[in-house]
């Protein structure tokens, strides 16, 4: 009893001066910008609103590089990337651009051949359907970038990465010019691999393989054959202990965010005739193709949602090649219409975008990247998706599955699975013991395929603050997260009835009564597939984002479907307020992609108003938070007595997540 009492005077010293220095801050003109842009196109049915969260902070950020840390430049650096800019030597006169000598033109045979008669040197595949040998070498001449550190105190990998960053290429983002930068690119970095391994080519991942299985996450790309595990650290398989300095370790936390690119939103881009029906800023949510790539960052995770640095994580590279092969394709179908690409760069996009803008950090202008016919540098082999199958080879290798005349990538489990057939089909003389029947396999395969969902994963956060990687220069904020039951849901704990069972029921649903005290649950539009688990497990994610530093964190309010409404307690981390002021914009979304509606403590009078999200945090005392998780979770109570009781003057924010059809961002009528 004395322990006892003892453990409760020590816990209450600690917690007990818990009221905060915590303010809510307006959002950022630029965040507000961004809104003002998209949301006039938007729809709340069609359009789930975590995406466009998604890039307007990116947005915010990517055009106030200068408003946090960013990395000095350094031009040994940056001669180096330069001199191989130089050899496209590619120059603009009048309307047409000129293939100099040393440029592009090193991979045409003559400038003068008419086109029939160029064949590319470089052929681009889906990552799959590269041979072993290809694939090898890819994954070689990788790694050879990653092993060049001669030249200056990052290796030649890593220098690629960095121009990626907003303070180096302020408009790669959010209009036009994104295709042309992100075409050049590309080619560059290609050009930098050839250059360890010759011939080798950037092949393409196309997600839409992915996005045909039940579970995406549980595919095989993610395995230590192909790209390395889509969960955590990553420690195996080919890019074992990547690092980045200033982007840290190669983190991945596949299927908790975002989606995959699903077909029908390919299908949608192929009907366009112009650039701008499919680009900021013009381009309506469903049909811009950078909202759409956002998606894949997002579903990848870790390293990738750091938009600077996310080309830190190779697959990066074959994600926007994806990206490129879909530009390549709407603009052969532009020809078929009548329309010539080459001049179709949209006038709208504004300061940086403009075609005449410089294309930075390359001497290029934003154009050059629409005028010159790719077509004649590198051609893209077409897609398994893009084509009808009768069989499984007819969509490549062992790495993927024809159903229903169309290819998708096969799970983990159906390469083991097929792999062990084959043994057994060859090896007559083996038992089956060791072997699985095809009734075995398919129960397993949905217990292990089932394991690869984020229920099963915890999120692992890089920790990366301002160019460090340190846990101790993150604090952790107290939230309270409060879920309202989907309406849709019935869980298997069915009603009786004078015997008989109600199976469209279950006995946790509340009456319309009970329904009614709550705010009205309306249909926001979700992401393609929204997995539960049946169980009435589900998650919400939280997300902070450095407003006046540079870092991200990601955390997970485990969230039971099954009650009328659930409250969950959780910390978001954001920058230690020990050295200065720290802002910081903190959404949340639930697992189908709707987000919650965030709102501020008003006073010591326990009251809450809807908010901006927006906080700002100070290091005065008494401070509300905390330098570890589990103290951020015993600050919300009171342990003046037992068993203690939670305290919400010690919570600043908290999130509603009731589905609610309205938009969750709280901005003046004036500014809609």
């Amino acid at each position: 009893m004395f322990l006892f009492t003892l453990m409760l005077i020590v816990i209450n010293a600690r917690f007990e001066i818990a009221y905060t220095k915590m303010y809510e801050e307006p959002l950022p003109q630029e965040f507000k910008d961004c809104l003002n842009m998209i949301l006039p196109n938007s729809d709340l049915k069609r359009d789930p609103a975590y995406i466009i969260d998604y890039a307007c902070a990116n947005k915010f950020l990517t055009s106030t590089p200068n408003k946090r840390w960013a990395p000095e430049k350094d031009e040994e650096e940056f001669t180096l990337i330069t001199n191989k800019i130089n050899k496209l030597d590619i120059h603009t006169s009048s309307e047409n651009v000129r293939y100099e000598k040393r440029s592009i033109q090193n991979h045409l045979d003559n400038r003068h051949k008419k086109r029939s008669a160029v064949n590319p040197t470089i052929r681009r595949k889906e990552y799959r359907r590269m041979s072993p040998e290809e694939r090898t070498d890819f994954h070689r001449a990788l790694q050879l970038l990653k092993d060049d550190a001669e030249r200056t105190k990052f290796n030649l990998y890593d220098i690629l990465c960095n121009f990626h960053h907003a303070s180096r290429a302020p408009h790669a983002h959010f209009g036009p010019a994104f295709l042309s930068w992100h075409r050049v690119s590309l080619y560059i970095f290609e050009q930098a691999l050839r250059s360890k391994v010759p011939g080798v080519s950037l092949p393409f991942w196309d997600s839409r393989l992915e996005a045909a299985l039940e579970n995406p996450s549980a595919t095989s790309l993610f395995t230590d054959e192909l790209m390395g595990p889509g969960n955590g650290v990553v420690k195996t398989g080919h890019f074992a202990n990547w690092s980045h300095p200033f982007a840290g370790d190669l983190v991945r936390n596949v299927g908790n965010l975002g989606e995959p690119i699903q077909r029908r939103d390919i299908e949608r881009l192929l009907k366009a005739r112009y650039t701008k029906e499919f680009m900021f800023p013009s381009a309506y949510p469903h049909m811009n193709l950078e909202l759409i790539h956002g998606k894949v960052h997002m579903w990848v995770s870790g390293t990738m949602n750091n938009l600077n640095y996310s080309p830190a994580d190779p697959i990066f590279w074959m994600h926007h090649c994806f990206i490129d092969y879909v530009w390549e394709k709407i603009r052969q179908r532009q020809k078929e219409r009548g329309v010539d690409p080459s001049y179709d760069y949209p006038m709208n996009g504004g300061i940086g975008h403009r075609p005449y803008d410089k294309m930075k950090p390359f001497d290029l202008k934003n154009r050059d990247g629409y005028l010159i016919d790719w077509s004649k540098v590198y051609q893209y082999e077409t897609s398994p998706v893009d084509s009808k199958c009768r069989s499984d080879s007819d969509c490549g290798p062992e790495y993927y599955v024809c159903e229903n005349g169309n290819c998708r990538a096969k799970t983990a489990e159906e390469v083991l699975f097929d792999r062990r057939s084959r043994r057994r089909r060859s090896i007559t003389d083996m038992g089956t013991s060791d072997l699985l029947s095809k009734d075995h396999y398919n129960d397993l395969q949905t217990s292990t395929d089932a394991q690869t969902t984020p229920m099963f994963h915890s999120m692992q956060n890089t920790f990366m603050i301002d160019g460090r990687e340190d846990s101790n220069s993150w604090v952790n904020l107290p939230l309270i997260v409060y879920s309202k039951r989907p309406d849709h849901l019935v869980f298997s704990a069915h009603p009786y009835r004078r015997g008989e069972a109600n199976f469209t029921a279950d006995i946790f649903q509340p009456t319309l009564k009970e329904e009614n005290v709550l705010p009205l649950s309306g249909n926001p539009a979700i992401k393609q597939k929204c997995k539960y688990m049946g169980s009435g497990v589900s998650k919400v994610y939280i997300r902070s984002i450095g407003v006046n530093y540079e870092g991200d964190y990601t955390s997970e309010a485990i969230i039971d479907e099954r009650q009328a409404l659930t409250i969950t307690l959780i910390q978001i981390a954001v920058q230690n307020p020990y050295k200065k002021y720290t802002k910081s914009y903190i959404s949340a979304y639930d697992q189908c992609g709707r987000m919650c509606s965030p709102y501020c403590l008003t006073g010591r009078d326990g009251t809450y108003k809807k908010c901006s999200g927006n906080i700002g945090v100070d290091s005065r005392i008494p401070r509300m938070y905390n330098t570890d998780a589990a103290g951020t979770i015993l600050q919300m109570f009171d342990f003046k007595s037992f068993p203690p009781k939670l305290d919400q003057s010690n919570i600043f924010l908290i999130f509603y997540c009731g589905q609610e059809e309205k938009w969750p961002w709280e901005i003046n009528k004036e500014e809609k």
